[in-house]
């Protein structure tokens, strides 16, 4: 719980592991428990979303690419395209 919130209180999210054994609200103890199972994040991820209409049973998915790097984040590639 204590890695949680201080992981949901960064704007930017972590950049190495060792962020963790630095925060003071974080004891060493539940550090040493996690430390070889945690793993920080890439900056750029793909999210895909699909909706499919209940009448029709059409179908449209949406594919992006966000590099999360800079605090607004930025879109670095989108496709959406309908799919029967």
């Amino acid at each position: 719980e204590h890695i949680r919130s201080y992981r949901d209180g960064q704007s930017t999210g972590l950049e190495s592991i060792g962020e963790l054994a630095l925060a003071e609200n974080i004891p060493v103890s539940d550090f040493k428990k996690v430390a070889d199972k945690i793993t920080t994040r890439s900056n750029v991820f793909t999210v895909y979303a699909t909706a499919q209409s209940l009448l029709s049973g059409a179908r449209q998915t949406t594919e992006v690419v966000i590099d999360r790097s800079q605090t607004s984040g930025n879109i670095v590639y989108w496709h959406q395209g309908a799919y029967f």
